[in-house]
């Protein structure tokens, strides 16, 4: 997909042309619930570029090849409000945190950067993985980042001390996707090209549960009461219900 819609019940749809792929999207929890865009390319010797537009803004995309450049949006006014210029390579999943002030992406490069959306500073840089990452979120008490990688891994990272906690091993493929449980944050679900989902229990960082989708996984939401999975991959879309006996286990 190159290109992303946005629209409202007052206005028509604005079409938003993109020079890649549109890889990732997500919204801001607060209001204006505003939206970020991970599209990402490489122009003649340029680096790749994370777009991010707030929402009815359209995105200049000649701008953000030529510049290089996060471009942030005014939702009221349409108009360019923040720039961000930090990536080196490929942008990949970026994602913001629940309260709004901070954006954690990860890079082709391995290296996962945490952004002050206000100020547009790089808070953190956190290296450790060994391949692309196309998973990140931040942790339910805001002070950590979970991110997922090419190289089969899952990660916690801590934002005040700047430290990886944890790594969480057991895929066979990439890990493309990830989300902590609704009903019981302390449990983080996996989805990877290896076929399966991965249930973790993050206080002992153990693989509790395991669900075959039968197919490479590249997206997975649970629903919000906590026991339904549902996961999308390259061959169908399934819905697992196995969750609400693990979450009264480890809960």
């Amino acid at each position: 997909m190159n290109c992303v819609t946005a629209s409202n019940a007052s206005q028509n749809p604005i079409d938003s042309k993109q020079i890649a792929q549109v890889s990732h999207i997500d919204f801001c929890p607060v209001a204006p619930y505003n939206f970020a865009v991970t599209s990402s390319t490489r122009v003649c010797s340029c680096s790749s570029h994370l777009c991010f537009c707030l929402r009815d803004a359209p995105i200049t995309s000649s701008a953000c090849c030529s510049r290089l450049q996060v471009l942030v949006y005014d939702g009221q006014t349409a108009e360019l409000a923040k720039t961000i210029s930090r990536f080196k390579d490929v942008a990949l999943g970026g994602a913001y945190r629940r309260d709004g002030k901070l954006i954690a992406a990860g890079g082709v490069d391995g290296v996962v950067q945490v952004f002050d959306v206000n100020s547009r500073l790089v808070l953190r840089k956190f290296r450790g993985h060994r391949a692309p990452v196309h998973l990140c979120r931040f942790s339910t008490e805001l002070y950590q980042v979970i991110t997922g990688s090419d190289d089969k891994t899952i990660r916690l990272w801590d934002i005040p001390t700047d430290k990886q906690v944890t790594v969480l091993s057991g895929h066979s493929d990439y890990v493309r996707c990830g989300r902590e449980l609704p009903s019981n944050p302390s449990l983080f679900v996996s989805g990877s090209y290896d076929h399966t989902l991965r249930m973790w229990d993050l206080r002992s960082n153990e693989c509790v549960l395991t669900m075959d989708h039968g197919a490479p996984i590249q997206a997975m939401l649970p629903m919000a009461g906590g026991n339904l999975l549902a996961s999308a991959g390259t061959i169908d879309r399934y819905a697992f219900t196995h969750a609400e006996a693990v979450c009264r286990r480890c809960s």
